[in-house]
C-alpha cells in the first residue's frame, strides 16, 4: 500500500541547488506533516551546491519513484525545511540511501496567504510604523536573496 513501510528509519540524499538557511534537524514534511528531519548537510564537489541527508522517521511514509523534494519555508518568517512532493500515489518504493530528485519551485499559495494576513495586521498600525516595518521586511528579503545567491556560488545581480 502506498505510504506504508516496514522499516521505521530510512535515510535519503537530497541534491539541492539552493539551501539558504536550511540546517541540520530541519523538518522533512509531506502534505504539511513532519515525516523526518535533516541529519547532515555538505557541499557538493560537482552538480548541485548542497547535499542534504535526511532521515524518514514516520513508519507510514516512504518515498516513491517519481517523488521529488524542494526547500520551502512553512511561513513567511519560518525556517526552511524540505518538502516531499508526490508525483503519483502509485510507484515503486525508493530504496534507502537513494538520491531524491529535487524541485526548486516553492508553492505560492501559502506565501500569498501569509502576505494577506501580514498586510491586514500592518493596516492596524500607524502610517509611520507601517513604513518602518515595510523597510525592514524589504531589507530581510534582500538579505535572503543575497544569501541564496552566495550559496549557489554566483555573483549578486
Amino acid at each position: 500500500m502506498p505510504g506504508c513501510s516496514r522499516s521505521g528509519k530510512r535515510q535519503y540524499q537530497f541534491a539541492l541547488e539552493s539551501a539558504a538557511g536550511l540546517k541540520e534537524n530541519a523538518p522533512i514534511t509531506y502534505k504539511g506533516l513532519q515525516v523526518g528531519y535533516v541529519i547532515h548537510l555538505r557541499s557538493s564537489s560537482q552538480g548541485p551546491a548542497i547535499i542534504a541527508t535526511g532521515r524518514i522517521t514516520d513508519p507510514k511514509m516512504h518515498l516513491l519513484a517519481g517523488d521529488s523534494a524542494r526547500v520551502v519555508t512553512a511561513s513567511l518568517l519560518g525556517d526552511p525545511q524540505i518538502e516531499i512532493v508526490r508525483a503519483s500515489e502509485s510507484g515503486t518504493e525508493l530504496p534507502a540511501e537513494t538520491m531524491v530528485a529535487t524541485s526548486s519551485q516553492a508553492p505560492v499559495a501559502p506565501i500569498l496567504s501569509e502576505l494577506v494576513e501580514i498586510a491586514a495586521q500592518l493596516r492596524q498600525l500607524s502610517p509611520e510604523r507601517q513604513k518602518q516595518l515595510s523597510e525592514q521586511i524589504r531589507a530581510l528579503i534582500e538579505k535572503a536573496r543575497q544569501e541564496e545567491t552566495s550559496s549557489r556560488g554566483a555573483a549578486p545581480k
